[in-house]
């Protein structure tokens, strides 16, 4: 008897260990191998980051966009399989008249009741073109992806709802988000500097996903904020600072996160990212731009891509990636307040 049930109790502590571990793998906080990508300048808070669907080969004939001056079609967006779906689906655009490829990108830009300035595209594209040649000396010419970026901007937002929905996306209202599941970047019009900076944000991301697969929050969220601020007309790809996260007294509108601070927060981009993001968002920027604008601070962002790349399935071990900024740079954490003394006044 004694012996059935110190069997009966290995039984059930066996089957306690295989519901444990399904619910710490269910968690939906941990389950996430891709997230919406927004952005959300000058709106109160973040949308909530929802669980993207897989990746397979579609292909599929769009319906015209009316835009002011007449009606633009798109037909033939082809999908291409991937095999590593932490990657970006790999696309072909065929019978695309408005589509153009230059520095390795394909354009499909949609415009739906939206008054877009004429010349929108043309400093799109100059933008985009800067952006590809920076990110492509980052992570390397042997290891740049190229992307389709299919770019639809709406006028109305019931209508920008109704796309959102489809995507799946849950959350409150952004000015614009990257749907990874199919490389499409949605973005709400309000005027022509918004739609230009939310472009260049959108676009990183799909770089991003393109290129390293899930990246961690700060430098997925850094890398895009960094770049929105690239002008059509800047030579030699300077990024200036961001105007958003800068003040014209020259100081940082947030509280500044050091490099512990800032690693510490991965789990809350995850879990409460939704509530409250200026901060994260703000410092995110802020690390990217010290990083990205000094060859030598470069060579650590592309370090960290580097490292990400290897994994697409899933972000570095914050220590890991904590380690390996201090191995490529040992005095950081000093060198960051010296360069703030210099460039901006923090809280």
């Amino acid at each position: 008897m004694a012996k059935h049930v110190r069997k009966r109790r290995w039984i059930l502590l066996f089957c306690s260990c295989l519901v444990g571990l399904w619910l710490a793998f269910s968690d939906t906080d941990k389950l996430n191998v891709f997230v919406f990508s927004n952005h959300v300048t000058h709106l109160p808070a973040s949308p909530s980051h929802s669980t993207d669907s897989d990746l397979y080969s579609v292909s599929y004939s769009e319906e015209s966009a009316e835009q002011g001056n007449g009606s633009l079609t798109f037909t033939d967006v082809t999908f291409n399989p991937n095999p590593d779906i932490c990657f970006g689906p790999r696309r072909v655009i065929k019978t695309d008249a408005l589509a153009s490829t230059f520095s390795n990108l394909n354009l499909a830009l949609r415009i739906y009741d939206a008054d877009v300035t004429p010349d929108f595209r043309a400093k799109l594209k100059s933008a985009l073109s800067q952006i590809n040649q920076q990110y492509q000396q980052l992570v390397g010419s042997k290891h740049f992806s190229s992307v389709t970026y299919v770019l639809e901007v709406y006028g109305d937002i019931g209508e920008f709802q109704n796309a959102l929905a489809k995507t799946g996306y849950q959350g409150s209202l952004p000015l614009g988000v990257y749907s990874p599941a199919d490389g499409k970047a949605l973005v709400l019009f309000q005027n022509n500097k918004q739609l230009f900076r939310t472009a260049l944000h959108e676009y990183v991301h799909a770089l991003n996903h393109a290129n390293i697969g899930v990246t961690p929050y700060w430098i997925n969220e850094g890398l895009a904020e960094y770049f929105e601020n690239i002008s059509y007309s800047t030579v030699g790809g300077e990024v200036p600072m961001s105007q958003q996260w800068v003040n014209g007294d020259n100081q940082f509108e947030e509280t500044f996160f050091d490099l512990s601070a800032l690693f510490g927060q991965e789990e809350y981009w995850y879990k409460y990212g939704h509530q409250t993001t200026t901060e994260l968002y703000a410092n995110a920027w802020l690390w990217s731009y010290y990083l990205m604008t000094e060859p030598k601070r470069r060579k650590v962002m592309a370090a960290l891509l580097a490292k990400e790349r290897e994994k697409p399935c899933s972000a570095e071990d914050n220590d890991e990636l904590f380690e390996l900024m201090l191995e490529k740079q040992h005095s950081i954490e000093a060198d960051i307040y010296e360069w703030l003394e210099i460039h901006l006044a923090i809280r």
